[in-house]
């Protein structure tokens, strides 16, 4: 692993030739004291360009979130909760309402599966109970 010690600004001011004919003291036999003059001579003002903080970093803070797409629907939660209880509750009024026999007859399916059905809605139907059990709570403790 090779570790650089020098920052790129001050690479160039170091070996940039000060003489007419290339400078002698630019190269490798240079003195560390002719160096140190150099520098100080001729050190960029600015030192935010010398360490390149001037530069935005391209990193994943400036680029901004993709564009959101024009088909894409956002909801509300409690929008969708109330669509959710709307969909529950017609399949379990149309349950209520007309015997499970022709239920059955009308889908073409078994009476044992439409009873599963209906105790599916009957688990779900307690799920949001327990929801709204949650939400209600949560709302009277963040009130106050």
């Amino acid at each position: 692993m090779r570790v650089q010690y020098t920052l790129p600004g001050m690479q160039t001011v170091m070996t940039r030739p000060t003489g007419a004919a290339g400078g002698a003291e630019a190269g490798p036999a240079a003195t560390f004291k002719k160096r140190l003059k150099r520098l100080q001579t001729a050190i960029p003002l600015n030192w935010k360009r010398l360490l390149r903080l001037d530069q935005p970093a391209l990193s994943a803070s400036l680029i901004g979130p993709p564009p959101r797409p024009a088909a894409l629907e956002t909801f509300d939660p409690a929008d969708l909760r109330l669509r959710w209880r709307g969909l529950i509750e017609r399949h379990a009024r149309a349950f209520s309402e007309v015997p499970i026999e022709s239920l059955a007859a009308a889908g073409g399916v078994t009476t044992d599966a439409m009873r599963n059905v209906e105790r599916m809605l009957a688990l779900l139907m307690q799920l949001q109970d327990r929801e709204d059990a949650i939400v209600s709570r949560h709302l009277a403790e963040t009130r106050g």
